[in-house]
Order: C-alpha cells, then structure tokens, then sequence
C-alpha cells in the first residue's frame, strides 16, 4: 500500500506505523481479488478523545496491490481519508470498486453520510466522486501544501 501510495502524487501521505496501524486490530476477509479490512485506532487525537477506527478496502492481483481506499469512522459518519489505484490499474473500474464497496457498508451499517476533501486540480478523483453521487459542499483554500492549493469539499448523504 505504501509503495503505491508514495507513486501518487495527489495522495494523502502517511508514515509506515500509519500504515501498520490500520490493521493491528483488523480482522481481515480476503477474496480472490480484493480484501475488506478494518481497525486503525487513530495515533493523532487529543488526550481524552475516543480513538477512531479506520476501515480499508484493498484491491490486489497477481503483481500486488492495485488501489485501495481507508475510511475514518465518525459515529454516524464516515471519512474518506485516501482513495489510490495504481497507474497500470486506472479506467478498469477499480476505483469505482473500492468507492462503491465503502459506500455499501456504510449503507448497511446505517451511516449517514461520507465526506472527503480533494486537491482541486485532481480532476480524475473530482468526477470519479460526482458519478458516484457526491455533492460539491464547499472549499478549504490553500488546504493542501506542496504544492499551495485548495480542497474541494464533498459530501454523499446516505438517509
């Protein structure tokens, strides 16, 4: 996940331990070509806050892992802190995929919406985001850094 992670240049980039701690308590169901996993608590919070725990979904094949998306879960909310398909794997549906299992599991456990934030100039993840029914719900300016430049906010209301 790292190695495709660090090839991307839109992605959030986060530390190996950041990696590892998705899925320290994960249980794992693996299928022939993707995996759900989940439980990251979250090494980043306040003294007193609740952990957060965080689900990914990862697409694999033969040569490795080909996209994977990680969700922060917010009570009745989810955040999709980071979407990645792998160059070789892009316009195969996999993004799709990885977005459209989220969304499914976070339907049948009764969530309420999902949110994420996007580089603007990311324009393949901004249209993957609209077909699959997300709203453009506002802007951070000079959100993300290296370079300078403002995110797009998005939201998919599930009730």
């Amino acid at each position: 996940m790292m190695a495709l992670e660090k090839l991307s240049a839109t992605a959030a980039h986060w530390s190996i331990a950041q990696y590892k701690e998705i899925f320290e308590t994960a249980v794992s169901i693996r299928a022939p070509v993707s995996s759900v996993s989940g439980g990251r608590r979250d090494a980043c919070r306040t003294a007193g806050e609740t952990p957060a725990l965080r689900l990914a979904s990862v697409v694999e094949d033969q040569s490795g892992v080909q996209g994977f998306a990680v969700a922060r879960v917010l009570g009745r909310e989810r955040e999709l802190e980071n979407i990645i398909v792998a160059d070789q794997a892009q316009r195969r549906g996999l993004g799709t995929r990885l977005l459209g299992e989220l969304v499914n599991l976070a339907r049948s456990q009764g969530v309420e919406s999902i949110f994420l934030e996007v580089r603007e100039s990311n324009r393949a993840a901004r249209d993957l985001y609209l077909k699959c029914a997300f709203v453009e719900n506002g802007h951070r300016k000079s959100y993300y850094q290296n370079p300078l430049e403002t995110a797009i906010l998005y939201k998919l209301d599930l009730v």
